[in-house]
């Protein structure tokens, strides 16, 4: 799971993930320092309820951040950025030259930002399927859970909601 506290406002104990190691149960948290306990499957479960909970409580204020990286559009900077370059070549304004490079590192800055958005969303609304569908994993016997989500995609998810049922995998033809 990646790092979801930059749009949380209760950011303490927010976990990453955990692994088992030497009969540890090693819980990553992502501003705090790792948390080592006695491995126990009742400690492994209340670990992964926590990692779900996280993904519920997230949902709201995923949405918003869905709308407003669905709504970016920098079409109107690129605009100004070449309009204020082509007037400064033509006009031989220095001014103008500065303030379309300018303009073009804002529009390259948030740019990437909209990027990184978009990788935190996809994680997201990846963990949010499995949150919403672990059931049906667990009757068709795909033995998921979501602390091993990092090797998936929602695509594989899907495919393995499909094509597996019972325990045994159906075709894909």
């Amino acid at each position: 799971m990646l790092d979801y506290t930059k749009f949380l406002e209760c950011k303490f104990r927010f976990i990453l993930n955990y692994e088992v190691k030497d009969g540890n149960l090693i819980i990553h948290y992502a501003k705090e320092d790792d948390l080592v306990v006695p491995y126990t499957t009742d400690a492994e479960k209340v670990v992964l309820l926590f990692m779900k909970n996280q993904i519920i409580y997230s949902e709201e204020i995923f949405k918003k951040i869905r709308e407003r990286y669905d709504g970016f559009d920098d079409i109107l900077s690129r605009y100004l950025c070449g309009v204020g370059f082509a007037y400064s070549l033509l006009e031989q304004q220095f001014i103008a030259f500065i303030a379309s490079i300018g303009l073009l590192g804002f529009n390259y800055l948030q740019s990437r930002q909209h990027k990184k958005i978009g990788i935190i969303l996809e994680d997201y609304e990846k963990n949010k399927f499995f949150v919403d569908n672990q059931d049906k994993f667990e009757e068709f016997g795909v033995d998921i859970n979501i602390n091993q989500l990092d090797s998936y995609t929602k695509e594989d998810l899907l495919l393995k909601l499909c094509y597996t049922e019972g325990g045994k995998t159906l075709n894909k033809e």
